[in-house]
C-alpha cells in the first residue's frame, strides 16, 4: 500500500466540559488578553503510514480516543475539523525534537498489529473565539507567551 498521510484531531464530545481549552482562557485573561470568549483544545495527530483507512481507524477507536467523552476526525491533510472560530492556532513539536507521545502511540500501534505506521507526529489544536476586541496581534502574543515554547515547538494561525 502507498504512504499516506493521515490527519486525526481528537476532542471532547459537546456536552462534555473542556479544562485544557478552560485553563487556556483563564491564562489569556490573566495575560491581560481582552475580547477571548472561548477556547476549545484538541489533540492533533499527523500520521504517516502505508496502513489502509480501517488500520488507522481501529487506531483511532482503540487508542487514540475515549469512546465515551471524545470523538475524532480523520481528515485529508490541509482539511478543515472542528468547531467555528474567529482563530484556530495549531501547535507542533519542531523537526529533530522527540515527540514521546508519538513514539508511544507507534509502539502501541504496531503491538495492536496496525502495520506500515512509519511516523506519527502530535500536537495540540486551539480553536479561539472571541469579540472585536480579540486581534490577529493579540492571538500573536497568546502564540507566543502561552500555547508555544519557541525553543521546541512552531505554531500556525488561521
Amino acid at each position: 500500500m502507498k504512504n499516506k498521510e493521515y490527519r486525526i484531531e481528537v476532542s471532547n464530545r459537546e456536552n462534555i466540559f473542556d479544562p485544557m481549552g478552560e485553563s487556556a482562557r483563564h491564562d489569556m485573561v490573566d495575560l491581560g488578553i481582552k475580547g477571548v470568549k472561548s477556547v476549545k483544545v484538541s489533540q492533533i495527530y499527523r500520521i504517516e503510514a502505508g496502513s489502509s483507512p480501517a488500520e488507522i481507524d481501529l487506531l483511532c477507536g482503540k487508542l487514540l480516543a475515549d469512546p465515551v467523552t471524545q470523538r475524532y476526525l480523520t481528515a485529508a491533510a490541509g482539511k478543515k475539523t472542528g468547531p467555528k472560530s474567529k482563530y484556530i492556532v495549531e501547535v507542533w513539536l519542531k523537526p529533530g525534537v522527540t515527540d514521546a507521545v508519538g513514539e508511544s502511540v507507534m509502539k502501541a500501534g504496531k503491538d495492536m498489529g496496525i502495520s506500515g505506521l512509519l511516523n506519527i507526529n502530535t500536537g495540540l489544536k486551539y480553536y479561539i473565539s472571541g469579540n472585536t476586541e480579540l486581534t490577529a496581534e493579540k492571538i500573536n502574543t497568546i502564540c507566543s507567551r502561552l500555547l508555544a515554547n519557541s525553543v521546541i515547538q512552531t505554531y500556525t494561525i488561521s
